[in-house]
């Protein structure tokens, strides 16, 4: 199993050119074609407060003519930056609902990559948006961080597994990326289900499994609080050199998940390195 093709959302934000780079470096490395995706919003105003209430149709349409000159900039940027590395790309500027039209896309690619939400800047993706493609579009989710140093080839890669469908998934999602890490630690937390080695068990399978693949995956455990997996999870990556985390997405429901507080939403607020989620 290999990548053949990965979308790229590409934005305004402050963010977009390190996730363009991450992209050129993942497609360059596993030999990948590159989609580089732009959504333009159906009405497009202003990013600032009550921006409908006083923008006159002067407004919007320069807005819209702004808007529409800065994803031709961005896609000279994609493309110069794609010939200097040698990817294969392509570059489409739709216009539509961002996440109906990222989810869409989605369906024929093998990897979506989008960046992390970031609250001081308007141009940013949202929580929102992030959730909704994580649980909408079918396909594993590349998440790159706003801050950090990280290698995007992914090198040294941790598993966060817990027997779920959804770790089942994000594993089986992160086979063609995992062909090229050094390192490949998998890691349990939580208290014994049902006797002192169940953790220790399922996390020596899933290692056999993977040595099957070609793999050599070490196991760990930590007996850490359920309520805390996230930041067990962001330690152990920041004590062992990590540089790509990979979990399910939303084990429980999003509802579940905002009362309680679960690892996706810790990941998805305090991660600096890459994270591919599936749901």
């Amino acid at each position: 199993m290999s990548l053949k093709d990965i979308l790229v959302y590409v934005n305004n934000s402050k963010a977009c050119p390190k996730r363009i780079d991450a992209a050129m470096q993942l497609a360059r490395k596993h030999n990948t074609h590159l989609f580089g995706l732009y959504v333009l919003p159906w009405i497009t105003l202003p990013p600032r407060p009550y921006a409908a209430a006083v923008a006159t149709p002067e407004d919007i349409d320069d807005h819209i003519t702004a808007a529409r000159k800065h994803a031709d900039d961005m896609r000279a940027h994609f493309i110069s930056a794609a010939d200097a590395m040698g990817v294969s790309c392509e570059w489409q500027t739709v216009e539509g609902e961002l996440a109906e039209s990222i989810n869409l896309h989605a369906r024929y690619v093998d990897l979506v990559m989008i960046g992390q939400a970031e609250d001081d800047d308007p141009f940013s993706v949202t929580r929102g948006f992030v959730d909704r493609v994580l649980m909408e579009c079918g396909r594993p989710v590349l998440i790159i961080p706003n801050h950090g140093k990280y290698n995007a080839v992914a090198k040294r890669v941790l598993i966060a597994w817990n027997t779920s469908r959804e770790a089942v998934r994000a594993l089986n999602d992160a086979l063609p990326l995992l062909s090229a890490a050094d390192k490949i630690d998998v890691l349990s937390i939580g208290k014994p289900e049902k006797d002192s080695s169940y953790h220790e068990t399922n996390s020596n399978n899933i290692c056999a499994h993977l040595l099957r693949h070609g793999l050599q995956a070490e196991a760990f455990h930590t007996d850490g609080d359920k309520h805390n997996v996230g930041k067990d999870l962001c330690t152990h990556a920041s004590n062992r050199d990590i540089d790509l985390i990979v979990m399910g997405a939303y084990g429980h429901s999003r509802f579940r998940e905002i009362v309680l507080g679960g690892a996706t939403k810790y990941l998805l607020t305090q991660m600096t390195i890459p994270a591919l989620m599936s749901h």
